[in-house]
């Protein structure tokens, strides 16, 4: 009976470990006159060919009712039709509300003033590094794209050409511990590695790390790389767990003064760093949890736990 459950694991690990190499490959298929990969096609993740099989078979709770399918998700246009909408102040310590954090500004509204895609047949340009992904697109001044990649353990901050999606530079950052797989979180759950970086008004990339440290990451000039100018930790400043759980620092954002960088940790810990001396104050929501990122205001500092709304000052 053992032989046969070491038998199916080992089967099961060639299976993913051929799908992996698959999705690898499959990135490097660049046609020769383009600097980048297309996204591959047909390749689909094994839950999504498991989930699809079983939706044929059995139906989906997800599927259209007869009044909704002939709706039609988005149309073709030909010119700019902006909706109006309440402005979001620029932040002063922050780069372009254009897009400087996840959540575009530090209101975290979402809401993005950029036109959509005009035309009534665009060209469409995509990249790909086979299995991962970018969790968070910014724009420095020169307007290029300042991402965080994810390939499940590792983690890289890029600088990209955005209309050719060519790499310019990478920067490596803490990767997941090496027992990251008996935390129980699963990769495209897991947010404490610099997803919720933030490009501030200098051309920096602010990275919460997955060591609970920040990292201050100026961004490159033409054909430079990318330094770190200072690293903060927070290692002692966090909320202690028992092995394998960590507590993690996931997101920062600067106050309204630029004094203090304001950061949250996944276990409910909120604290402030004094940006020059590097001194450290905290705060814990006791028994809470945080699962998202703050808002940053004039007034103060805006965040939601499991539990309740708070403003902090």
């Amino acid at each position: 009976m053992a032989r046969k459950i070491i038998l199916s694991a080992i089967a099961l690990i060639v299976l993913l470990c051929c799908w992996y190499v698959a999705a690898v490959v499959s990135s490097f298929r660049t046609p020769s006159n383009s600097p980048v990969a297309p996204i591959p096609q047909g390749l689909r993740l094994p839950w999504e060919i498991v989930g699809d099989a079983w939706g044929s078979i059995f139906g989906r709770e997800d599927d259209p009712s007869p009044e909704c399918a002939e709706l039609i998700r988005f149309r073709s246009a030909v010119a700019s039709s902006p909706i109006p909408h309440v402005g979001i102040p620029q932040h002063p310590f922050m780069a372009s509300n254009a897009g400087n954090n996840m959540h575009c500004d530090a209101y975290i509204s979402d809401t993005y003033e950029a036109a959509g895609p005009l035309g009534l047949s665009p060209r469409v340009s995509s990249r790909t590094q086979g299995f991962g992904g970018y969790g968070t697109l910014t724009y420095d001044r020169a307007g290029r794209l300042v991402a965080v990649y994810s390939n499940a353990r590792r983690f890289q901050l890029e600088l990209m050409d955005p209309l050719t999606l060519e790499e310019l530079a990478s920067y490596d950052l803490p990767s997941r511990p090496w027992y990251w797989l008996l935390q129980g979180i699963m990769p495209w759950e897991y947010i404490g590695a610099g997803m919720y970086f933030y490009l501030d008004d200098q051309d920096r990339a602010i990275v919460p790390t997955t060591e609970n440290t920040i990292q201050v990451i100026a961004v490159p000039e033409d054909n430079g790389e990318y330094e770190l100018i200072r690293t903060y930790d927070l290692a002692d400043h966090v909320v202690p767990l028992r092995w394998p759980k960590r507590d993690s620092v996931a997101w920062v954002l600067p106050d309204w003064s630029g004094a203090y960088y304001w950061f949250a940790t996944t276990a409910g810990m909120v604290g402030t760093v004094a940006v020059e001396s590097g001194e450290v104050h905290t705060l814990r929501l006791e028994g809470e949890i945080i699962e998202n990122s703050f808002a940053v205001a004039e007034d103060g500092v805006y965040i939601l736990s499991d539990r309740a709304l708070y403003r902090f000052s």
